[in-house]
């Protein structure tokens, strides 16, 4: 018995707006945790990169 594909598609259009309206404060908490982090796992090496 193969799953209803309605429900199948369903999540994956809620999987899909969830990420669409994430996805700019996903990479916004990267960049801030990036830069208290950074200098304390990679040192000195972080200036160098960015």
């Amino acid at each position: 018995m193969q799953p209803p594909l309605r429900l199948f598609l369903g999540v994956l259009w809620e999987a899909f707006l969830v990420s669409e309206g994430k996805v700019e404060n996903w990479i916004q908490r990267s960049v801030s945790a990036n830069k208290v982090l950074g200098p304390v796992v990679w040192g000195g090496e972080q200036n160098a990169v960015t």
